[in-house]
């Protein structure tokens, strides 16, 4: 790849890759809004995969909820690319933490689009926030490099 993609990769721990699809377009030929959503969703829950998160929703009945998310639109993406989106965890709290989010456009080979959300740890029994896990919390930190 280029420089610049390999700049921007360095940037964030989890990385995931997808193409755009002709379907994602709208009928100003470029992507919908709404996709890159879509996009942080895939990048949110890969990362959240990497730090055993996901793992807790069918034993403990407990998970991550979206409370919030921002997108800023810097470059529109059309048909064909494929497009890398990097998350990090930009602060972690005791029952919340928020990811930042960026697009990378291979055809453009520049970046697209930021953006960030607020997760909360949510008890889905008690219809309550609880506290991130404390391992969770670990991993987060370790993948973070905030320790060793």
């Amino acid at each position: 790849m280029t420089e610049a993609y390999d700049h921007f990769c360095k940037q964030y721990p989890v990385v995931i890759e997808l193409p755009v699809q002709w379907g994602d377009m709208d009928a100003l030929q470029h992507v919908n809004n709404i996709v890159y959503l879509r996009w942080f969703e895939s990048a949110r829950i890969a990362y959240f995969d990497r730090v055993a998160l996901m793992d807790r929703l069918h034993d403990e009945k407990a998970g991550p909820i979206l409370a919030s998310s921002e997108v800023k639109y810097r470059v529109s993406v059309e048909y064909p690319d494929r497009v890398i989106i990097g998350v990090r965890v930009e602060e972690l709290r005791e029952q919340d933490l928020i990811q930042q989010y960026a697009v990378f456009s291979t055809a453009k080979n520049c970046l697209v689009t930021t953006g960030q959300s607020r997760v909360v740890m949510f008890d889905f029994s008690s219809q309550q926030k609880v506290d991130i896990p404390p391992d969770v919390a670990f991993k987060i930190k370790q993948l973070e490099k905030l320790i060793a």
